[in-house]
C-alpha cells in the first residue's frame, strides 16, 4: 500500500490585494480552516507611486489534478478554485471581525489578483501526474466592501477568539449570526440610498437584539421597549455611552422630538423623550427613548411610507438624522455582545 509520504500533491498559490491599505504590514499566526492548521499568515504592505496596498499570498494543497469538493459552487469548480474561494470568505471574516471591533464601517476591496498558480507543475509532469489539464495566467476580481484600517488584525482577531468563546447561560453565540450582522452594517455603510441605508442598519440591530434575547433567555422578547433596554443596559458602560453621546446633538434630539411619533397603542415617544431631557435623565434613559422614537420611524419606512403628510423627502431625511444615531449604537452593542459573559 502506498504511503502518504509518497503521494504527490498539487501545491498552489493565490494572491489578495486589500485597498486602503493596512497601515503597517504584520505577520499573525492564525488557524488556518482551509488547510486545518495552525499557520503564519504575512499582510505585507506595497507601496508603489505613493499608493500603498496591502498583499496576502497563501500555499495551499489538493490531492488530484481533477479534484472536486463537495461544496464546490460549479460543476467544474476544481478543489483549487474552491479553496481559492474560501480563502476570499476567511480573510473577508477576518476583515469583518476588525470592523467590528473598530466599531467603524467603511467600504474596502478585496481584489483576488490571479487564478490559482500551480507552483510544482514540472514535478507533476515528471510524475506523469498533470493529466490534460494546463493553467494559465489571468486576473480574477472578488470585491468585498470591508474596513481595514486603525488597530491590526492579529490584535482584533484575538478579542474575536477570546469574546466568541465566552458563553452565556451555557449557550454558544452564533459566530455566523454576528459576521451577517456585521456583513449588513458594511452593506449599509456602501448603499447610497438614504432610506435603503437605515433599514440595513435597523436590520442588523433588529437581529442582535434578537439574537442576544434568545440566548440570555430574555422573558421580554415581545415586548419592544424592554428589549431595548435590555440591550442598552447590559451591553453598555459609562464610557460606551459617552462615546454615543457624541453622536447625538441637541439638533438631533430635537428633530425626533419634533417629529411626534406615537406608536401603536398611543405612546407618544417624542414627548417622552422631551421629558427625559426636560429632567436632565440618565444618558442610558436618552439612548433608550431615542431608540423608541428611531423604532417609530422604522415603522413610519416599513408600514405607512410617503404620504400627504409625510413626503419621500422627509422620510429619507428622518432616515439619514436616524441612522447617524443607531449605527454607533449597534456597532458597540455588537462589539460588547462579542465580548459579553453572563
Amino acid at each position: 500500500m502506498e504511503n502518504d509520504s509518497d503521494i504527490v500533491q498539487y501545491h498552489w498559490q493565490v494572491s489578495f490585494h486589500f485597498t486602503p491599505s493596512l497601515r503597517e504590514s504584520e505577520i499573525i499566526n492564525i488557524y488556518d480552516p482551509i488547510e486545518c492548521e495552525n499557520r503564519a499568515i504575512e499582510f505585507k504592505v506595497i507601496d508603489e507611486e505613493n499608493e500603498k496596498r496591502t498583499q496576502v499570498t497563501v500555499d495551499y494543497k489538493t490531492n488530484k489534478i481533477d479534484e472536486v469538493l463537495p461544496d464546490s459552487k460549479a460543476k467544474y469548480e476544481y478543489a483549487e478554485e474552491t479553496k481559492a474561494r474560501k480563502y476570499a470568505l476567511f480573510f473577508q471574516n477576518l476583515i469583518l471581525e476588525r470592523m467590528i471591533y473598530q466599531r467603524a464601517f467603511k467600504p474596502v476591496e478585496i481584489i483576488r489578483v490571479s487564478k490559482p498558480i500551480l507552483l510544482n507543475e514540472k514535478e507533476l509532469e515528471d510524475a506523469g501526474l498533470m493529466g490534460k489539464r494546463r493553467f494559465g495566467m489571468s486576473v480574477l476580481t472578488a470585491k468585498y466592501n470591508i474596513l481595514t484600517v486603525g488597530d491590526s488584525i492579529g490584535e482584533s482577531h484575538n478579542f474575536w477568539k477570546q469574546g466568541i468563546s465566552k458563553e452565556i447561560n451555557g449557550k454558544a453565540k452564533d459566530e455566523s449570526m454576528i459576521y451577517a450582522i456585521g456583513e449588513l452594517l458594511h452593506l449599509a455603510k456602501i448603499e447610497a440610498g438614504e432610506m435603503a441605508t437605515f433599514i440595513l442598519t435597523w436590520n442588523a440591530f433588529n437581529w442582535m437584539y434578537a439574537h442576544f434575547g434568545t440566548i440570555t433567555n430574555s422573558k421580554n422578547r415581545n415586548d419592544q421597549a424592554k428589549m431595548f433596554k435590555n440591550i442598552i443596559r447590559k451591553l453598555m458602560t459609562q464610557n460606551d455611552v459617552n462615546y454615543i453621546k457624541q453622536h447625538m446633538s441637541s439638533d438631533l434630539l430635537n428633530s425626533l422630538i419634533s417629529y411626534n411619533i406615537i406608536l401603536k397603542g398611543g405612546t407618544n415617544v417624542s414627548q417622552i423623550l422631551k421629558s427625559k431631557m426636560e429632567r436632565s435623565s440618565s444618558d442610558i434613559e436618552v439612548i433608550i427613548s431615542v431608540l423608541e422614537c428611531i423604532y417609530g420611524v422604522r415603522n413610519q419606512i416599513f408600514h405607512e411610507g410617503p404620504s400627504q403628510e409625510i413626503t419621500s423627502e422627509e422620510l429619507a431625511l428622518r432616515a439619514k438624522i436616524c441612522n447617524s444615531m443607531l449605527a454607533p449604537i449597534v456597532t458597540t452593542c455588537l462589539k460588547n455582545f462579542i465580548n459579553y459573559k453572563s
